[in-house]
């Protein structure tokens, strides 16, 4: 295949074995489909990202983005993921799926706060959304779509456009936490977790997987085994350091995304790239605003042994490139799960 990602029509979808060649290849594009570039510009109007002129997160601000928080829920609301190596982005999420009540879509949460105003998510995204993955999941997955309860997760993440605004970010969010843990009582405790996390952050190689990274940052603090496990990293951290292209950022660090069976992305960036790894090689994923990129992601491997695709994203930002970047928005829809506590925890929803 080379560094080629196969591309597939509506019409070429229906006639194809996805399951077969998810086994052969790691992502497919859906391109001739209308439908992908309407969903995305009536996504980009609903937020106002479709105003270049904008420097607002969402049309919004900080206050807005903390209202539409959901405290504990890594699924739906609005965040700010900002992780040396591992995250870089803010993004607002909603989970669309059938009500348990009488079967009509809707969107869970079914608003978000803008200023003093609480906007619902717009019917024709829901059904959009819906519609466009719901005709990918029956291909990509018979068996899944015709006996689960599933969802689509839809979220949209807005990055930024230069490697000097995300140090900046950094460690703005960085100091303002330790500031606030320098003033309390446990402050010295507070330091410390803060110091561990600063290693988590750090972690390379088999040391960034989930559990070995809590292994990892309580060892490097622990005199007699700092030395050789920060040794390893060190050398793992090179190795993966290599991969990246000349004048690129980690912004997202390699992942497989474990809770969801499918993921598609489409969206407007201008230096922001995702790269799946295939065959010992990142390749670049074409991410567009008129094509949909599909890759099976953790849960797949549930339906005939699928193989996740595991993926970065990079910032490509040359040294003195004061940009003219306005805007780098990924929407990406996945399938998961239905979410078990829709209907019974409805209130927390409107």
């Amino acid at each position: 295949m080379g560094d080629r990602i196969l591309r597939i029509t509506p019409r070429e979808i229906e006639r194809s074995d996805l399951p077969r060649l998810f086994h052969e290849l790691p992502a497919v594009v859906l391109c001739e489909d209308d439908r992908v570039g309407e969903l995305l510009r009536s996504v980009l109007d609903w937020l106002g990202l479709d105003d270049l002129s904008s420097t607002d997160c969402f049309g919004g601000s900080l206050v807005d983005l903390a209202r539409n928080h959901q405290q504990g829920n890594m699924s739906t609301g609005d965040m700010l993921r900002f992780v040396p190596g591992s995250f870089g982005h803010i993004s607002r999420k909603f989970v669309v799926c059938p009500s348990g009540v009488d079967r009509s879509l809707r969107a869970y949460p079914n608003s978000f706060y803008l200023g003093h105003r609480r906007l619902p998510v717009p019917y024709e995204i829901i059904r959009s959304a819906w519609d466009l993955t719901s005709d990918v999941l029956a291909k990509a997955l018979p068996a899944f779509a015709g006996g689960r309860a599933y969802a689509m997760e839809v979220d949209v993440l807005s990055y930024p456009t230069s490697s000097l605004d995300v140090t900046r970010l950094f460690a703005l969010l960085k100091d303002s936490t330790m500031l606030a843990d320098s003033a309390s009582v446990a402050g010295f405790w507070s330091r410390l977790g803060h110091r561990i996390d600063a290693v988590k952050d750090s972690a390379a190689g088999i040391f960034g997987v989930k559990v070995m990274r809590d292994i990892f940052a309580i060892s490097s603090i622990i005199p007699g085994l700092k030395g050789l496990v920060t040794t390893l990293n060190e050398r793992m951290s090179q190795e993966g350091a290599r991969s990246v292209p000349r004048n690129c950022r980690v912004i997202g660090g390699p992942h497989v995304d474990t809770s969801r069976y499918i993921t598609a992305l489409a969206g407007c960036r201008e230096n922001l790239h995702t790269e799946i790894f295939w065959a010992g090689h990142w390749i670049r994923l074409p991410v567009t605003s008129d094509d949909l990129a599909i890759f099976p992601s953790g849960k797949a491997g549930a339906f005939g042994g699928i193989p996740a695709t595991r993926h970065r994203v990079l910032l490509y930002d040359p040294p003195g490139n004061e940009a003219s970047t306005l805007r780098n928005v990924t929407l990406s829809i996945s399938i998961v799960d239905r979410p078990s506590n829709l209907d019974e925890n409805a209130q927390q929803f409107s």
